[in-house]
């Protein structure tokens, strides 16, 4: 089965967890283009072989790279969305599918695999990402806290795999993302859902 088909035939919360901002990380090189074009453009995806645009749901995670930035044009900027983009995503994944591909999870990660479409699950409205809260952990704040439910253990596959990722204790090699809820666009997201734009003073924006 798919968490997709699991989480359709789940009952409805009895109160609607609260849709949380959605962010995109991305190079200060990039923010004049992203600034004229008033959108986020989609690239090429090597690993789903198709122009995507990705936000994470609930925060901006970033790992600092090992060897310290030489350029400000290479530091990090923080795009952070609205609720309001949920309604256009199209899917969701339960975790960091970049970092799953590229194997940066080790045993964890492989687990996981086939990635789509046995963890993907469809969107069209913001009440998928809030569902995929409740269900998951139960609260924002256990979201966050990276506390998934033990009951998803009792659960049709492939709930108990993704209990036992989502369980895991962190170690020095990974970062948030790991856990955190990836949304996928197949279309250029607009700067219109805009809430926030944090960059480094060192790029110097006044």
């Amino acid at each position: 089965s798919t968490l997709d088909a699991v989480l359709r035939g789940l009952a409805n919360p009895a109160e609607e967890v609260a849709a949380l901002p959605s962010t995109h990380l991305t190079d200060a090189r990039c923010f004049s283009g992203i600034a004229g074009d008033g959108h986020l453009d989609t690239n090429l995806c090597r690993n789903f072989k198709e122009k995507l645009v990705y936000l994470f749901y609930g925060g901006v995670f970033y790992r600092p790279p090992s060897d310290r930035i030489s350029r400000s044009t290479y530091l990090p900027i923080a795009f952070v969305f609205s609720p309001t983009v949920l309604d256009q995503i199209d899917r969701y994944f339960p975790f960091d599918t970049g970092g799953i591909f590229g194997n940066r999870y080790g045993a964890r990660g492989a687990a996981m695999q086939p990635v789509d479409p046995r963890f993907r699950v469809s969107g069209g409205s913001y009440k998928v990402p809030t569902r995929m809260v409740y269900h998951l952990f139960g609260t924002n704040k256990a979201y966050l806290r990276e506390q998934p439910r033990p009951s998803l253990l009792q659960m049709r596959d492939p709930c108990p795999d993704l209990f036992r990722y989502l369980a895991e204790p962190p170690s020095d090699d990974v970062d948030q993302r790991w856990r955190r809820i990836e949304a996928v666009h197949t279309e250029p997201i607009s700067v219109k859902h805009l809430l926030w734009v944090g960059f480094p003073k060192e790029y110097g924006y006044a």
